[in-house]
């Protein structure tokens, strides 16, 4: 259900165009559902994009692990495995390579 609720972001200007095409049927649905919520179809569509982003955006970015899966994380950020021979000698490498200033 959309939130009838102002946010922030519908009152900052709408100064921004933009433009799509979509199927007719598409855009009575836009506008039926509009008016039902006495909304102007603009705002009705501001709204779905708007949700819908924050939606994918969170989807994308941000990750929730089961309580397994935090502490199998945690144990092996607290017990990292020890260096492969082939790291030790990449390490070396760098050390021989760059100058640090500490």
């Amino acid at each position: 259900m959309l939130n009838l609720k102002s946010t922030a972001e519908e009152r900052e200007p709408n100064d921004e165009l933009l433009r799509t095409r979509i199927p007719r049927g598409l855009k009575e649905q836009v506008e039926a559902a509009s008016a039902l919520l006495a909304i102007d179809t603009s705002a009705f569509v501001r709204r779905a994009i708007a949700r819908e982003a924050r939606e994918t955006l969170a989807a994308q970015t941000h990750y929730t692990l089961s309580d397994a899966d935090a502490e199998a994380f945690a144990n092996a950020l607290d017990t990292p495995p020890a260096p492969t021979p082939a790291a030790l000698r990449a390490a070396a490498r760098y050390r021989a390579r760059v100058v640090h200033a500490d």
